[in-house]
């Protein structure tokens, strides 16, 4: 139980505090909190490695990746990446539906489409996948935050990968956007990507 809970923490620190953190330029900590997370899950003994964490792991990896595609590390980006999402693509194909699996899947697509596009190897496949993957979840009555942010981020970046043919891209991120107080100003991150 106290493992689970460290790793809940860890999680929070890489993901949230983290998100706050690339809103103030701190990518550097990022990198630095997304490390020893990863540190943490190779340390792990084979006896302790659970479908849980090989999950958490697969999404520390996403969170790492993404912070180094940032500052523009595209090749150890791609690599992060593409071992991100080969684990969460084997949870997927052993029976793991879950929510978070699936957001961490399409997150790690799409920021792994950037990376590619951005070494010159671009084409849309990446982010439709990206985009194909977390849409059910998003349609789904009472879609979490998590899911719509998630969906939104998708919908823009495949919005903007199919340039004039993005419009419908882009209205449903929009759309998701708006779902989370983009309009409003109840979501301030929101607001700002809409």
């Amino acid at each position: 139980r106290a493992r689970s809970e460290a790793e809940h923490l860890l999680g929070y620190l890489n993901d949230d505090f983290a998100t706050e953190l690339e809103g103030f330029g701190r990518l550097g900590l990022v990198l630095d909190l997304g490390q020893k997370e990863l540190d943490y899950y190779k340390s792990l003994p084979a006896a302790l490695q659970t479908t849980d964490t090989i999950r958490s792991a697969a999404l520390a990896k996403v969170r790492y990746g993404i912070a180094l595609q940032l500052q523009a590390h595209l090749p150890e980006a791609e690599r992060t990446l593409s071992e991100a999402v080969q684990a969460l693509k084997q949870l997927r194909a052993g029976g793991d539906d879950s929510e978070r699996t699936a957001i961490g899947l399409s997150l790690g697509l799409g920021a792994l489409g950037d990376v590619a596009d951005r070494q010159g190897k671009g084409g849309l496949a990446l982010p439709m996948e990206s985009e194909a993957v977390l849409r059910p979840y998003y349609e789904a009555p009472g879609a979490s935050v998590p899911v719509r942010r998630a969906y939104a981020l998708m919908g823009e970046s495949l919005g903007t990968y199919e340039g004039m043919d993005g419009y419908e891209s882009l209205e449903r991120a929009k759309q998701a956007f708006a779902s989370l107080g983009a309009r409003d100003l109840t979501d301030v991150q929101a607001a700002a990507d809409y």
